[in-house]
């Protein structure tokens, strides 16, 4: 081990030589693996609406023959987060309930 740190300390003496990198070098190995761990981070979440919907970070798949309005609506109605079934978590109001079966109020449930 003492010769590793002797080399190591004697390396410390030499000139520097410039070596040209491009900045798009470490611009596409940096988006690289912010996506792998995203992915990650993704994959490991238990009950995840988004993964559903589009299990590959940085693949989209968008209907170009959309408004992006109609993309919003379409998106928010896979997830399951809609004014009718969410909106007790921005006011006061109680949670929606089915009225067949007394469960929470879902897309799922409406469209059943």
């Amino acid at each position: 081990m003492g010769h590793r740190v002797s080399v190591a300390k004697a390396a410390l003496s030499l000139p520097i030589s410039p070596v040209k990198v491009s900045v798009m070098d470490f611009f596409s190995r940096a988006k690289l693996l912010m996506r792998k761990e995203w992915q990650e981070i993704l994959n490991c979440c238990d009950g995840n609406k988004l993964h559903a919907i589009n299990p590959t970070v940085g693949v989209t798949k968008r209907n170009v023959s959309l408004s992006r309005r109609d993309a919003v609506i379409i998106n928010r109605l896979q997830i399951g987060h809609t004014r009718a079934t969410h909106a007790h978590l921005l006011g006061d109001d109680d949670e929606a309930v089915c009225t067949t079966c007394y469960t929470s109020l879902t897309v799922n449930r409406i469209l059943i």
